[in-house]
């Protein structure tokens, strides 16, 4: 800082002006004096450099993430179009299968039915006696409803009591009977329910 002291003093009788010289001249002190105004002006210019530098590179640095997730995700695309005639193949091959296996069950499954059906039919013709004969056999719910003909109620007995003696026959009961005029005669209609077990 520089300052002047500038003295005007008036002259003698003449009127005459003096002007007065220098008295105090400062040099400028560059060591102390501004330092705290930079270290302001430095306190808030370099957290803003640093948090724009620091910004723009956190951008540049997820732009190029996301790039290389688009890229990826757009290979993923591709391989999965590359692949999807196969996948479509496997599926309708998938399904195919499930129908087979399917169609495999109900034919065990009907397979076993009838092979306890036969069973059946052959303990019951080895368990009819001589005399009596069958008319209809009908199976539901793993009962066997049998209408049958006799000559009397003691051989309708006598098969009633060869069904439970069975060991594949269960809860045998008669449902009813009566006589009925046949071409050889009168004769004992009657009807017996059975389940199947063992077979």
């Amino acid at each position: 800082m520089i300052k002047v002291n500038l003295l005007r003093q008036s002259g003698g009788a003449k009127g005459g002006t003096r002007v007065g010289t220098f008295t105090n001249i400062q040099t400028p002190n560059f060591e102390g004096g501004n330092k705290p105004l930079l270290i302001r002006v430095g306190l808030v210019i370099v957290p803003i450099v640093l948090g724009y530098v620091f910004g723009s590179y956190n951008i540049s640095t997820a732009k190029d993430k996301i790039k290389n997730l688009n890229d990826k995700a757009s290979s993923f695309e591709k391989d999965i179009g590359a692949i999807k005639p196969e996948l479509d193949l496997i599926e309708k091959l998938s399904a195919e299968k499930n129908k087979l296996n399917q169609e495999i069950s109900n034919l065990k499954a009907l397979s076993k039915k009838r092979y306890r059906l036969a069973k059946s039919l052959d303990a019951i013709q080895t368990l009819i006696p001589e005399k009596a004969w069958l008319v209809k056999v009908s199976y539901k719910s793993n009962k066997i409803i049998i209408e049958g003909r006799a000559p009397d109620d003691q051989v309708v007995s006598s098969f009633m009591e060869n069904l439970e003696q069975s060991a594949i026959f269960a809860n045998v009961t008669w449902i009813d009977s009566k006589e009925v005029n046949e071409p050889q005669g009168i004769v004992k209609l009657f009807n017996i329910q059975f389940d199947l077990e063992n077979i």
